[in-house]
């Protein structure tokens, strides 16, 4: 959809003259976000948006959390929601959800339903989250779905946190490890090399052994990083347009060692909270089970739950459908059994997660503590084995002189 930023001048309903820029897809939609704010223009610059300018329209997964939040906050104080919706964009400066809301009112005047003006908007919310809304509207219970849907969005970010929080320490000390190792190899290394050859004495194999590889990293150091980034762009191709590519990259994921073991409980967490959530919001089981299982994330998980959930059409209850999963263990069994039975489902798959979630962010606490000081061990290992190699020639000659 093509976007346009309009440069505008004009005078407000108290006669002051204010100026400002807006960005629209269209000339009534431009006209329309002038309206909502009573503004009378006097003067108008419409120029495309260019393609380097549509980061603008981007709008973070915290701003949107805190719309819906917002707007759920607004409807339940009995706010009418274009009302709550002017009083939010003429709030935010943030274009890409000024831009949103001004395609949502417009959808609204149009006497479409909140479900459709949020899909056509560029907010990018998931399918979970706009069948929360679609339901909410059909049941007149809107405020508790937008709730629903603030918490759903909220604690993924939570767990996606998380995970990061994980990965991101260990990644930078990694990749410090890589380029210094590189650097000596390919800057520092060959100077020595020039004063080992005025020795005239035979090098010992480890220092060597060095110098092939400082060798090897010149002559093919730019083949060999373009191939790894050629073969990593490639196997993000074949995983995003092949099936068998992604789900033999995923079965390999899960293979790996404790890291494995986190993706796993991640995606888990994942479909439990939103079979709690669509459950809680009224949405029928077998809806919410098709609506979780693409939140596993690995179609290895998603393979393995795809015959529950068609025992589940057969009519089996969720308790002994699950029973054939391996992940699923025995006290999330009995607790979705419990839940069954009482009529306490949603109150019990939230237990469940909850549960989870504090057991993942205990694991990975206990893996920071333990990956941080082996990669700086690592880090210091080996660039002072680096180090050793090219002294050892100089101490050999130092003991010989002696």
């Amino acid at each position: 959809m093509p976007y346009h930023i309009y440069k505008w001048k004009g005078v407000n309903k108290q006669g002051v003259k204010v100026a400002g820029s807006t960005v629209a897809s269209s000339d009534p939609l431009f006209s329309f976000s002038l309206s909502v704010r009573e503004i009378s223009v006097s003067h108008i610059n419409k120029r495309p948006l260019y393609p380097f300018e549509r980061y603008k329209l981007n709008t973070d997964t915290a701003t949107v959390n805190h719309f819906l939040f917002q707007l759920a906050s607004l409807l339940q104080a009995g706010v009418p929601i274009r009302d709550a919706l002017i009083t939010q964009h003429n709030s935010t400066a943030n274009l890409g959800l000024q831009t949103s809301l001004l395609t949502l009112m417009a959808t609204l005047d149009q006497g479409n339903s909140v479900h459709c003006g949020l899909k056509e908007s560029a907010l990018n919310l998931e399918p979970l989250a706009l069948c929360l809304v679609e339901i909410g509207e059909s049941t007149g219970n809107i405020v508790q779905s937008l709730f629903l849907a603030h918490h759903y969005r909220q604690g993924k970010d939570e767990l996606s946190k998380t995970i990061k929080r994980a990965t991101y320490y260990p990644a930078i000390v990694f990749i410090t490890m890589i380029v210094s190792c590189y650097l000596l190899l390919i800057f520092v290394i060959p100077k020595f090399e020039a004063l080992f050859a005025t020795f005239d004495a035979d090098l010992p194999i480890f220092t060597q052994s060095v110098l092939s590889i400082s060798h090897w990293l010149i002559d093919k150091g730019l083949w060999f990083i373009t191939s790894i980034v050629s073969s990593g762009l490639l196997l993000k191709w074949m995983t995003a347009n092949f099936d068998t590519a992604r789900h033999y990259c995923d079965v390999l994921a899960l293979k790996i060692p404790i890291l494995g073991r986190l993706i796993q409980n991640t995606a888990v967490i994942r479909f439990t909270r939103s079979l709690s959530i669509t459950t809680q919001a009224g949405i029928n089981i077998l809806v919410g089970l098709h609506l979780s299982l693409p939140l596993l994330g690995n179609s290895r998980l998603e393979r393995e739950v795809q015959l529950p959930i068609a025992k589940v059409e057969q009519g089996w209850t969720l308790y002994q459908s699950f029973q054939s999963i391996s992940w699923m263990s025995a006290d999330a069994l009995q607790m979705i059994k419990v839940g069954e039975e009482s009529g306490q489902l949603s109150a019990m798959l939230k237990h469940l997660y909850q549960y989870q979630e504090s057991q993942l962010s205990a694991q990975v606490d206990v893996l920071t503590k333990l990956i941080e000081p082996s990669l700086i061990i690592a880090l210091t290992l080996t660039v002072g084995s680096l180090v050793i190699a090219m002294y050892l020639p100089i101490f050999n000659l130092m003991s010989i002189l002696g």
